[in-house]
């Protein structure tokens, strides 16, 4: 299961709305229900403020007579930083500003925009609310606009707005005990979805020939790319690897067969492997021309498995780019963010193999 770090955002007393204050709602909903249901669900748990910290931010505030502000004793920075290790940074809040609904803001130094979504499906059903889906916003120089995520040094941060504390009805939703019960079971499970199921590359396959043949033409696949789907079975069943793993990165790359990329039909690279001295992702010629299907398969399969752990022959290897220093460095499909590509990848990648698993015949 996963590492969370959930960022009870704002101090005491701060953003008074309709019928609360949003910096000590978000505490109660971080302390008492997200961070329960999450233990409840086999996740490791802390928080970016102490236990007391309410209590002093309510004494330091008392003092100054700093009421209505945000007085909080932990730095935005400090509490972004505090991911460090982590799968995933969780910032609680509420919004305002005449809207309705619940939104997420995702981290747009490591987007995860699958999880995010999840997240924010999860918590505006709970609550009963309308999904105002995934946002993304950056300042003029181009970093992340809010400094909890600017900072964040979890694999994945999301700040959640559960929905708007200057509307009656939001407000209404935020302060029920059981919505709010209902709504941290919901994101707990989602996020248990997620993170709980990591599909592992070396391994028996998780889906039928038939689904995946199913899922294939259900995204309107070229008829060839369909036809492909008995290949990447036995040649995955041969090293070892999920094919369903294969063929759902074959779909990615490929855009189903349609291509429409740098590479097209005749390369016979599935995979989007690139020549043994690589290249740039929008230069043709750093990647490597197949002369057969079966082979841009094979190298395709063997280079999941090199990254899965197996050992391949020397004289078996088809890869152009099976280099021992990748071997075992990413065991589950979600792992090869930041490996095979960029960051995300392995997340779209989990979604489109879980996609095959629950195609239907």
């Amino acid at each position: 299961m996963a590492k969370i770090r959930i960022d009870d955002g704002h101090g005491w007393r701060y953003n008074k709305g309709r019928l609360f204050y949003e910096g000590e709602q978000n505490w109660i909903f971080s302390r008492e229900y997200l961070g329960p249901a999450l233990e409840k669900e086999g996740h490791s748990v802390s928080f970016t403020r102490g236990a007391d910290a309410l209590q002093k931010e309510q004494r330091y505030a008392e003092k100054y007579r700093l009421y209505g502000i945000n007085n909080q004793i932990h730095s935005l920075t400090a509490r972004g930083e505090s991911g460090k290790d982590h799968d995933l940074l969780i910032s609680n809040h509420s919004n305002a500003g005449g809207g309705r609904g619940t939104n997420v803001w995702d981290d747009t130094g490591t987007p995860n925009k699958p999880l995010a979504e999840a997240v924010c499906k999860a918590c505006a059903e709970g609550f009963g609310l309308r999904n105002g889906g995934v946002h993304y916003r950056k300042r003029k120089d181009g970093r992340n606009y809010y400094q909890v995520l600017f900072s964040n040094k979890a694999k994945s941060g999301i700040l959640l707005e559960r929905g708007f504390h200057d509307n009656l009805e939001d407000s209404k939703a935020l302060l029920s005990s059981s919505k709010q019960r209902s709504a941290a079971e919901r994101i707990a499970s989602a996020i248990s979805r997620f993170y709980g199921k990591r599909t592992s590359i070396i391994g028996r396959p998780t889906a039928t020939l038939n689904q995946m043949k199913e899922y294939a033409k259900k995204k309107k696949a070229e008829d060839f790319f369909v036809e492909l789907a008995e290949l990447f079975y036995d040649i995955s069943l041969e090293y070892g690897v999920d094919p369903v793993v294969a063929f759902a990165q074959a779909g990615k790359e490929t855009a189903f067969g349609r291509y429409g990329g740098v590479l097209d039909k005749s390369f016979r690279n599935p995979g989007a492997i690139k020549t043994r001295q690589g290249g740039s992702n929008n230069d043709a010629a750093a990647h490597e021309r197949f002369s057969s299907w079966k082979r841009g398969i094979t190298a395709q399969v063997q280079h999941l498995a090199l990254y899965g752990g197996q050992v391949i022959p020397k004289g078996q290897v088809a890869d152009p780019r099976h280099f021992d220093f990748l071997r075992g460095t990413a065991k589950t499909a979600l792992e090869l963010s930041g490996k095979w590509a960029g960051p995300g990848y392995g997340e779209d990648l989990e979604k489109r193999i879980k996609d095959i698993q629950n195609s239907c015949l």
